[in-house]
């Protein structure tokens, strides 16, 4: 979860200094819900399947 927070703070702060769009902190919120709840989503598949 550190990990790819870290890499969406990066994308966004590229979007900032390059002017090729803008730096949104709900940006960064909705997309680390998304990806938790595709983590969750995936463990729960997962776990289904392999018992």
């Amino acid at each position: 979860m550190f990990g790819f927070i870290s890499c969406i703070l990066i994308v966004e702060a590229l979007q900032y200094f390059t002017r090729m769009g803008i730096f949104e902190v709900d940006d960064i919120i909705l997309n680390t819900f998304g990806v938790y709840l595709g983590w969750i989503l995936c463990s729960a598949i997962d776990k289904r399947f392999n018992y």
